[in-house]
């Protein structure tokens, strides 16, 4: 099942991770987006008891945020579109991109700088654990 995830998340991927200035695209406020306004925010994502940062192979930082039953409960995807004009420009069309997955519910997706942050809801994660997450990808969590 983890290699069907893997597989599923790099298939709508492309590009790193890095930010500065807030440029809007959200269509409706959300905590998690929220978190990240400004590239010092994204540069300062770390794992903690709250959340599990991974460098998902430099495609992309992915953030999962866990509910306090340890649930996930909600995702963050940054991926670094290397200036902020590019970013801006991709902001729908990555969004579009990842609409495609029927399993994600995309929330809100802007750019910061030249990254672009989505917020999303993955029904495919329900029966993942923290503990699962960190297994697989033990070597490509941030702390």
């Amino acid at each position: 099942m983890l290699v069907v995830l893997t597989a599923t998340l790099f298939a709508f991927s492309s590009s790193g991770c890095s930010f500065n200035n807030v440029f809007g695209k959200e269509n409706e406020e959300s905590k998690y987006l929220n978190l990240i306004k400004t590239v010092e925010d994204i540069d300062n994502l770390v794992t903690n008891d709250d959340r599990l940062v991974i460098n998902y192979f430099d495609a992309y930082l992915w953030i999962v945020y866990f509910s306090e039953s340890g649930s996930i409960e909600h995702m963050t995807y940054i991926y670094d579109f290397k200036t902020s004009d590019n970013a801006e420009k991709m902001v729908d069309t990555r969004k579009e991109e990842l609409e495609r997955n029927k399993t994600m519910t995309i929330k809100n997706a802007k750019a910061v700088d030249k990254y672009i942050v989505v917020d999303l809801v993955d029904t495919s994660f329900t029966n993942v654990t923290r503990n699962m997450l960190e297994y697989n990808f033990s070597t490509l969590i941030v702390y």
